[in-house]
C-alpha cells in the first residue's frame, strides 16, 4: 500500500497538486491556483491530466477518480487538542461521490460538467449519462476522458 501511495503522490505532485489527506487507500488531492507551479485557471486541466495518469498507471489496485470544480473551505479545522489542515464543502463531497460511482458505471474517471467545461482544448471528453447523486436534487451529468471510455459503452455507441 505504501508503494502504491508513494507512486500516486508522485503523480499528484508532478501535476502541481496538493495531497490533503489519505482516507484508507484513497487520497484527497486538491488542485488550485495557489499550487506551486500552477498557472491561474489551469487547475481543472491539471486535475484531469493527473487523474488520467493515476488511473492508467500500472498497479495491483483498482483505482478510480472523481473530479469536481468549485469553491471549498480551506484551512485549519478542529480543536486545541487536534487541528487538521483540510478542505470542506459541497465541492469536496461531490468529487467523493463521483469517485464512488465508478464501479456502478464501469469507469475509472468521472468528472462533473463544472470540471469538463473548464478544460479548454486538447482533452477530449465523453458524456456518459446523468446520474442521481446522494445529496443532490437533480441528476449530475457524468463525463469521462474519451480515451478511458469503457469498451462496453463504445460497443453500444458503435452498434
Amino acid at each position: 500500500l505504501n508503494q502504491y501511495l508513494a507512486m500516486m503522490v508522485s503523480i499528484i505532485l508532478k501535476h502541481h497538486g496538493h495531497v490533503n489527506k489519505f482516507i484508507g487507500d484513497g487520497i484527497l488531492a486538491v488542485f488550485s491556483d495557489e499550487n506551486e507551479g500552477a498557472t491561474p485557471g489551469d487547475h481543472p486541466r491539471r486535475a484531469v491530466l493527473c487523474a488520467t495518469e493515476i488511473v492508467t498507471a500500472p498497479s495491483q489496485f483498482e483505482t478510480g477518480t472523481g473530479l469536481h470544480t468549485g469553491l471549498a473551505v480551506v484551512g485549519n479545522v478542529g480543536s486545541a487538542d487536534k487541528m487538521e489542515y483540510t478542505v470542506l464543502g459541497d465541492t469536496v463531497n461531490l468529487a467523493s461521490r463521483l469517485e464512488s460511482l465508478n464501479k456502478e458505471h464501469h469507469t475509472k474517471l468521472l468528472m462533473s460538467e463544472a470540471t469538463r467545461s473548464q478544460l479548454g482544448d486538447g482533452i477530449e471528453t465523453t458524456y456518459l449519462c446523468a446520474a442521481p447523486v446522494r445529496g443532490k436534487a437533480a441528476p449530475i451529468a457524468l463525463y469521462t476522458v474519451s480515451s478511458l471510455v469503457p469498451a462496453a459503452k463504445e460497443q453500444l455507441t458503435n452498434a
